[in-house]
């Protein structure tokens, strides 16, 4: 059975699976999502692996309205104050990816390996994160005049997500009901705080990166395909794969081909155990 607690020290709340003596996993959800995402993750795993799930500033049940927490920086310290072992496996979905990457490299004596779904090491250049903030800017705009409905449906109808429109009915309602739990105005300081326009570039450092490195990328999903290879360049222990069939978001799409990656990758370091190949999934 999943455990739940709030962490007093790092003000985030988080869900748990797994039992402390095995191997640890810190998972980190996207932009406008939670613990959720990874609930199917945690049960394939089995009793082999313990997942750390929290919802991250601005979201879920830890919430928040001040940006200058919601910040990589500020994050990455409220992270280390949940319950890890000293070391530990950090795995990341698209601004869930960022924050891991940020923690990889600021703290690499605590993260055994690396697992980035659909991220990026940010914008490079002064005058993509300017365009980046404005956008943001105008998403925060819909937030506070319009509400979180309006807000949910454009966000849904980006191009980025268009591959989703494939999927099940029933699962498409799943996504965007994830969104309506959320606080509009957590979501508002998350944009501002920790989106890819404020986040500092990290281009430059992935050459610091000595870990097990695993980048997925959907295959319909051209532009983190583009920086999936783009990074695996400057990462000498850098994996990509690319899953077909998918676009933005593999572990909702293609689920099973998503947790078989992801299990295999960690069975295949010395500090993991051997885990149950997952069943019961569909993708």
């Amino acid at each position: 059975m999943p455990k739940a607690g709030s962490s007093e020290r790092s003000g985030l709340w988080y869900q748990e699976r797994g039992s402390r003596r095995a191997p640890t996993v810190l998972a980190l959800h996207g932009f406008t999502g939670s613990h959720r995402t990874w609930e199917m993750l945690a049960r394939c795993a089995g009793p082999g692996l313990r997942i750390v799930a929290p919802d991250l500033p601005g979201h879920g049940r830890t919430g928040g309205t001040d940006p200058e927490r919601m910040t990589m920086a500020r994050t990455a310290a409220a992270l280390l104050e949940l319950p890890l072992p000293q070391a530990f496996h950090v795995m990341g979905y698209s601004m869930g990816a960022r924050v891991a990457l940020y923690l990889a490299l600021t703290a690499p004596e605590r993260v055994l390996s690396l697992v980035l779904e659909s991220g990026s090491p940010g914008l490079a250049e002064a005058h993509e994160r300017e365009a980046r903030r404005t956008a943001d800017e105008r998403w925060v705009r819909l937030l506070t005049e319009k509400g979180l409905s309006s807000f949910a449906a454009l966000w849904a109808a980006q191009p980025l997500f268009s591959s989703q429109q494939d999927l099940p009915l029933a699962v498409r309602r799943s996504i965007q009901r994830e969104r309506l739990r959320q606080d509009p105005a957590g979501l508002a300081a998350s944009l501002r705080g920790a989106g890819t326009g404020v986040q500092e570039s990290l281009w430059e450092e992935l050459g610091q990166l000595s870990i097990p490195l695993l980048i997925v990328a959907g295959a319909r999903d051209p532009k983190f395909v583009g920086i999936g290879r783009a990074m695996a360049l400057r990462v000498p222990t850098a994996r990509l794969v690319i899953l077909p069939g998918c676009g933005h978001a593999p572990h909702l799409e293609v689920p099973t081909s998503f947790v078989k990656l992801v299990t295999e990758f960690w069975s295949g370091l010395a500090e993991a155990p051997r885990l149950p190949s997952p069943r019961g999934t569909a993708g």
